[in-house]
């Protein structure tokens, strides 16, 4: 599995530019270039974070392209963790209530 096309398609999906997410894992936008192309390996620490950033998992980061989220369900993670708790908590019992309403 190519680590740095999984990373850019997740930084695109999340709608990022390269040194937003070098800028947020805390490496250099060059760096992480070089990660996304290929010519360096990524280290796990750097994968582990960038993970945290796009709100999946390890698990979810190397498992089959057809099991990945779509980008809109990525933008979507990605704004429900800027919100506080409490918000969370109020859209989950929103989804709660479109779900059962679908039912």
């Amino acid at each position: 599995m190519d680590v740095g096309a999984r990373i850019r398609y997740f930084r695109k999906a999340a709608n990022m530019s390269v040194s937003e997410l070098a800028r947020q894992i805390g490496i250099s936008q060059p760096y992480l270039s070089q990660i996304e192309r290929g010519d360096r390996a990524c280290p796990h620490d750097v994968l582990q974070k960038a993970c945290d950033i796009f709100g999946i998992t390890l698990v979810d980061f190397f498992s089959d392209d057809t099991e990945q989220p779509s980008p809109e369900l990525l933008r979507i993670l990605r704004a429900l963790q800027k919100l506080r708790p409490d918000q969370q908590a109020i859209i989950e019992r929103l989804i709660d209530e479109l779900s059962k309403s679908n039912e």
